[in-house]
């Protein structure tokens, strides 16, 4: 799996997260060129008026809209299968990046399984920005529609100093509605002086209220007494020190998640995140 610059083309998912568990999002694999041909054959579907061709490249499946210098190459990144805007539905979404600038922006497109394979049948072009298909959990709504629970996390900036971590619900239907349900970030500097440092350790999929219903458990690594090594070549090395887990729990009533009573007073002591470039 390719680890892709998601937020504001600025570098992103960086090594201390790479080893996290991705959820139930999986790469496209081999299900790449049936799923390309299946996006192209709805003209119009990410670009307007735009012809769509596949072409398989090192990077993987991709797809290219137009011609020339003003040509724009999305490879496909991540797949989820489930029902999502139906009971019943055999669906999957596809989540890809723009190959120029390494940017992933929240493409998503909507396929559902036919008898002669894939179908595309719409894209979400509502998505956050720094909305993320590839480290998600699929839950069972209540009238038999998927929800997404997904993260993404990583730094704003080059050398690593600026952190951001959110979390996101996604319901999908005609159009993508997303819930915010976390958002933190630090904002560290090149000093041996100690510094607070909250960072994404894991997260699970459990039933937390005893209603045989899954809910979402994160657990974060607080620092208080960090200290940050800079270097011109490379990212910041954090010398974190001891660390204190910090458990967070979300519970899902089949539509939607709210965080519990411990979780909401935790939530306000986080560091704000970074200001948005």
């Amino acid at each position: 799996m390719r680890w892709r610059h998601f937020w504001f083309g600025i570098l992103a998912c960086i090594a201390f997260a790479q080893a996290q568990p991705l959820g139930d999002s999986q790469p496209i694999g081999k299900e790449g060129p049936a799923v390309a041909k299946a996006i192209c054959a709805v003209k119009g579907i990410l670009v307007a008026g735009q012809a769509c061709t596949v072409a398989a490249d090192r990077l993987g499946t991709s797809l290219l809209f137009g011609e020339g210098p003003r040509q724009r190459e999305y490879v496909l990144e991540h797949f989820i299968s489930g029902s999502f805007t139906q009971k019943g539905a055999r669906q999957a979404l596809v989540g890809m990046c723009q190959a120029s600038g390494d940017i992933c922006s929240g493409e998503i497109v909507l396929l559902e399984r036919a008898a002669s394979g894939w179908r595309a049948v719409r894209a979400y072009t509502n998505a956050p920005f720094d909305f993320y298909l590839g480290a998600c959990f699929k839950f069972p709504g209540s009238d038999g529609r998927d929800r997404l629970a997904c993260r993404s996390d990583g730094y704003l900036d080059p050398q690593g100093l600026q952190y951001l971590f959110n979390l996101t619900a996604a319901e999908f239907g005609s159009k993508l509605t997303a819930t915010r349900l976390l958002s933190y970030g630090t904002a560290s500097a090149c000093s041996d002086k100690p510094q607070r440092v909250v960072r994404f350790s894991s997260w699970a999929r459990k039933d937390l209220n005893g209603d045989r219903r899954a809910d979402l458990e994160l657990t974060l690594n607080e620092s208080p007494q960090a200290k940050v090594v800079c270097n011109p070549t490379s990212l910041a090395k954090y010398e974190t020190g001891q660390t204190t887990p910090v458990r967070l729990a979300f519970i899902f009533d089949g539509q939607t998640f709210k965080p519990t009573a411990q979780t909401a007073a935790k939530l306000k002591t986080l560091p704000a995140p970074p200001a948005s470039r």
